[in-house]
């Protein structure tokens, strides 16, 4: 008898999926004042209200960073290329930005550095985009983490906690 093997939607998961259901997730609705975003993205209070901007301020001149939130992949959002490419989901202006605040996200690595399990990730301030290169224009963060290791390009598993200062 043929052995038949499915291999469909067997991926990890992808950027800005939550990772589980837990009680300790911390989710908030916050509105994207300029540009567009992507999902797994850096997010930071900007404005009044609840408006919210791509990337995380550095603290100081320490290249440290408290992120604020990370935006949560929605299936409800419309395509931005017909037919569907998959990759153009995107918050537009003016739209409420689902933001996970605390739990476990998955995130997608940038940059050739590979990433371990455990270490602070870095974000690039300009583009809340999750890194581990050490460059101009990205900071370390206090208060993301990963939870699986990574190589480039690759989706894993990070957490996220609450931060209640902006200090180092």
């Amino acid at each position: 008898m043929t052995i038949q093997n499915f291999n469909l939607y067997t991926a990890r998961g992808y950027a800005g999926d939550l990772c589980d259901a837990s009680s300790a997730t911390v989710k908030q609705t916050g509105v994207l004042l300029a540009g567009t975003l992507g999902f797994g993205i850096a997010v930071q209070p900007s404005g009044v209200d609840q408006g919210i901007a791509v990337g995380s301020p550095e603290i100081g001149a320490s290249s440290l960073t408290n992120v604020y939130g990370i935006s949560l992949r929605e299936y409800n959002h419309e395509a931005g290329t017909r037919p569907s490419t998959g990759t153009d989901f995107l918050y537009r202006v003016n739209e409420s930005v689902s933001i996970l605040r605390q739990g476990f996200i998955y995130l997608k690595l940038t940059g050739a550095t590979a990433i371990i399990r455990d270490a602070a990730l870095r974000v690039v301030e300009a583009t809340g985009l999750f890194t581990n290169v050490a460059a101009a224009g990205t900071s370390t963060c206090l208060n993301v983490h990963a939870v699986q290791p990574a190589v480039t390009d690759e989706i894993f598993k990070a957490r996220i906690d609450i931060s209640y200062t902006q200090t180092a």
